[in-house]
């Protein structure tokens, strides 16, 4: 599935279920709502804040399905879960005051499955720079054990997946 498929059957699935649950596939039910999209001035405000390029996708996310919960179980629960510009801003750059010295990250959104961090990593060039970071490990080893079990992606082949499988295979 290509993206610009994958955001409109996001964006779709938003608005036919308003955070209700809605049947995407036989006998499957999941929540998805949006709570804003946003333009490039907004992401230009991320790009500035963090000093980070954001990628073409996550523009194109923003501005199609934006601020968003997708794939829940419950009303606003489990599922992808994506900031705002704002909240972006705030958790990457507490985030980053809370460990000097560690890699820099762009923290997007949260994997409610299991309260995983998901975003950029702003060191690492290249658009295999997203990841979804497993709460079990600790924040200044998110690098190395990205590079060790070779989980570094694209960030729009990434959701382009994610929609293609119906939200399974998600982390």
């Amino acid at each position: 599935m290509k993206l610009p498929n994958a955001l409109a059957q996001l964006r779709a699935w938003c608005d036919l279920s308003r955070n209700t649950p809605i049947e995407i596939e036989p006998g499957v039910f999941r929540y998805f709502e949006t709570r804003g999209v946003y333009d490039e001035t907004a992401m230009k405000e991320i790009e500035i804040e963090l000093d980070f390029t954001l990628p073409a996708a996550y523009r194109e996310f923003m501005a199609t399905v934006g601020e968003s919960s997708l794939f829940g179980w419950q009303p606003g629960g489990g599922g992808l879960h994506f900031f705002n510009p704002p909240q972006v801003v705030k958790v990457s750059r507490e985030w980053a005051e809370a460990a000097p010295g560690v890699e820099l990250f762009c923290f997007v959104g949260a994997h409610m499955a299991m309260g995983d961090i998901m975003g950029f990593c702003i060191d690492r060039r290249g658009p295999n720079n997203f990841d979804v970071f497993c709460h079990e490990y600790p924040f200044e080893e998110y690098v190395a054990v990205s590079d060790e079990i070779k989980s570094w992606r694209d960030f729009g082949k990434y959701i382009s997946g994610v929609v293609s499988r119906y939200g399974r295979e998600s982390l």
